[in-house]
């Protein structure tokens, strides 16, 4: 019995391990997309790139906007682990 409680205990431990890690890389993934759509923004700026600045803005903006929505899913739900699903039943 006291085997079955230390395993549920480490699984527990693990799932939210995983989903530490999985909304780590997520969240910074986001962030060096939104640093890379900032010097893009800077370089077209300076090179007069956007023949339709009010489009480019739109577009730009809505980039920004479905990464902070995506960031704070993530951030708020629990990620659903693989390991959740592959695990066999204990023994009675």
């Amino acid at each position: 019995m006291a085997e079955a409680e230390v395993d549920v205990a480490d699984a527990a431990g693990l799932d939210r391990q995983v989903r530490g890690i999985v909304a780590a890389v997520v969240v910074l993934s986001r962030l060096a997309t939104l640093a890379m759509v900032a010097l893009s923004i800077v370089g077209g700026t300076q090179s007069h790139a956007y023949t339709r600045v009010p489009l480019a803005t739109i577009v730009y903006v809505v980039l920004a906007g479905w990464s902070a929505v995506l960031i704070t899913l993530v951030l708020r739900r629990p990620v659903r682990c693989w390991s959740r699903t592959s695990r066999s039943p204990s023994p009675p």
